[in-house]
């Protein structure tokens, strides 16, 4: 007799299988990261065409056929169309999810990375918040998660306390004074702010992890060293900050003064 799992996930990947299908990766509380297939998903007013999609949260009932998943029914709880109607917040969206793609492992649960992923994909589109700052705190925040936590207190080099000329590494993995920054060449120097908020998205209690503001240099210096943490773990560029530093570019070209 075929399995049968009802379960609760957010779709993070859809791509075309053949003409009418569409194969969905998916992560959930329990499951972790796991594909299923949507059969005729493709097609004009399918039955299941509106929960296989990128950003769905939805009640999913799967039967097992051959080692794979096939999707029967979906409720969705929560789709996010404000998401698809709003290019940047779109743009950093697609970092998020796959970013919660490649952290999370089939088979082993993700509550607490799931939690924040969707409290995220809520405030992305809130206007008085940085969409660019949202992003870059879930990603610090869920590689911390998976044991990537940066260190922040000090020097990874010497051990001393960083005061001013502090710098970020990447090859380090943290925090470094301004006197062993010298000998990183891939040290990114950083004000008090950048550090001070680097400590608060990976303490913070999950209710303030996003509610906050702070200047752009602060932001872009935080999404920098987040950017290049993830792709240094990953040894490859994501496809959706390849897709972010293209609609950066188109941005800056459309409206300047930004």
């Amino acid at each position: 007799m075929a399995a049968t799992m009802h379960v609760r996930a957010l779709v993070v990947q859809e791509y075309l299988l053949g003409e009418q299908d569409k194969r969905l990766t998916l992560i959930s509380v329990d499951h972790g990261r796991f594909s299923a297939i949507a059969k005729g998903a493709k097609k004009q007013g399918a039955r299941l065409a509106a929960a296989a999609q990128l950003f769905t949260y939805a009640d999913f009932v799967m039967d097992q056929s051959r080692g794979s998943w096939i999707l029967r029914e979906a409720t969705p709880i929560e789709q996010f169309y404000a998401i698809r109607q709003d290019p940047e917040a779109l743009a950093w969206a697609s970092w998020m999810v796959e970013t919660a793609r490649d952290l999370a492992v089939e088979g082993e649960a993700c509550n607490d990375m799931l939690r924040i992923l969707l409290r995220g994909l809520q405030l992305i589109t809130e206007p008085s918040l940085s969409a660019q700052m949202t992003a870059t705190a879930f990603v610090l925040r869920s590689l911390a998660m998976v044991g990537l936590r940066p260190q922040t207190e000090r020097c990874l080099s010497c051990g001393a306390v960083p005061g001013e000329g502090a710098a970020l590494s990447v090859q380090a993995g943290g925090v470094l004074c301004a006197d062993c920054a010298r000998r990183h060449g891939d040290a990114m120097s950083v004000g008090p702010a950048v550090l001070y908020t680097l400590r608060y998205v990976l303490e913070a209690d999950e209710a303030k992890l996003y509610k906050f503001t702070v200047e752009p240099g602060t932001r872009e210096a935080l999404f920098l060293f987040a950017s290049r943490f993830l792709m240094q773990y990953l040894q490859r560029e994501p496809e959706s900050l390849r897709f972010l530093r293209e609609w950066r570019e188109l941005a800056s070209l459309l409206d300047p003064a930004n």
